[in-house]
């Protein structure tokens, strides 16, 4: 289903016991993962992970909550 304007997807799987937001929070959607990694890059975004599987990266937001970027 093609959807016009900004995807949200909110986890239900951020706290795992000892700690909340290990696992992302939420994720936002792109089309161009790769351009959207080197955004977050070129931006000096704290990158947590490299691009995982060729389809989502993860990064903290500037209070440190995990977010994720993935390819849709």
């Amino acid at each position: 289903m093609k959807n016009n304007g900004l995807n949200l997807i909110l986890d239900s799987n951020i706290y795992n016991g000892d700690s909340y937001f290990r696992n992302p929070a939420f994720h936002l959607n792109t089309d161009d993962i790769h351009k959207a990694y080197q955004f977050m890059k070129d931006r000096k975004i704290e990158l947590v992970t490299d691009i995982e599987n060729g389809h989502w990266f993860n990064f903290k937001d500037p209070d440190g909550n995990m977010l994720m970027i993935c390819k849709c």
